[in-house]
């Protein structure tokens, strides 16, 4: 279990081990409900990656909301590793890159979910913590973008270069051989060659949301995460890849309640 993964996970238990902070509850709140809907942005980090999301809330009453958010997210292999590239016979001016030797792929994740967020605890009046589940099941179009490498040919010329093992070309030798790989390709390599497997994705989390104003919306969640895909999709060369990825998140939330 890597070191965000404990800490996230701990983090997680902490807070379910609390008391539902029924004390922070202003039993003089009105029990009308002004606010019809919500929109909320996200940025998640969890144990494999990191995400964007947004998401439209409809408020059914103090207690109940449901929501739809899109997400766009990485899952980065478990196993992979960043190393220096390793160069042989160039100038010294040269200085290699870092890369995720083994690394074939890359996948994002577009999903859109639907789900429901139940208020655990209010806030008092003045102040406190809103505590409240969040849970949620949808699509996923699983995005896979070759990982391409900056290698050194035999002319001593550089080019990037994605992995290929089909029986017409198989250049397996060449981009796993680290004496000629200079390095990880730009960013903006590789958009041409994507490919797409579709997907499900469920969420499951806690939301802690400490906004002073209550058409404010200022929030964390912790949770935890499965993406599910038909088939093994080729991250990595050398490791046994992945149908089922379960991670554990932290996301930090912003929005605004509205009036219709």
């Amino acid at each position: 279990m890597s070191k965000i993964h404990s800490y996230i996970f701990v983090l997680l238990l902490s807070f379910m081990s609390l008391p539902l902070l029924s004390q922070n509850i202003d039993k003089g709140q009105l029990d009308d409900f002004v606010y019809q809907r919500e929109w909320r942005i996200g940025v998640k980090i969890h144990t494999n990656g990191y995400g964007i999301s947004m998401a439209k809330t409809k408020i059914l009453n103090r207690w109940k909301k449901n929501s739809m958010e899109l997400e766009l997210m990485e899952i980065k292999h478990p196993k992979q590793t960043r190393q220096l590239g390793k160069v042989n016979g160039t100038s010294t001016s040269l200085n290699p890159s870092s890369y995720f030797y083994g690394k074939q792929n890359n996948l994002y994740s577009l999903s859109y979910s639907y789900g429901r967020h139940r208020i655990l605890a209010e806030k008092g009046r003045k102040n406190g913590v809103e505590i409240g589940i969040h849970y949620s099941l949808g699509f996923s179009l699983g995005i896979i973008k070759p990982y391409m490498l900056n290698i050194r040919l035999q002319d001593n010329t550089f080019a990037d270069v994605a992995y290929t093992a089909n029986d017409e070309e198989n250049n397996e030798d060449i981009f796993l051989e680290e004496t000629r790989i200079f390095g990880a390709s730009g960013f903006l390599v590789g958009w041409n060659k994507l490919a797409v497997t579709p997907g499900v994705i469920a969420k499951f989390g806690l939301v802690f949301d400490w906004a002073g104003l209550s058409e404010t919306i200022k929030a964390f969640e912790l949770g935890a995460m499965v993406n599910a895909y038909p088939r093994r999709v080729p991250i990595m060369i050398l490791e046994k890849n992945n149908i089922v990825y379960t991670n554990l998140y932290l996301k930090l939330i912003f929005g605004r309640r509205f009036i219709d």
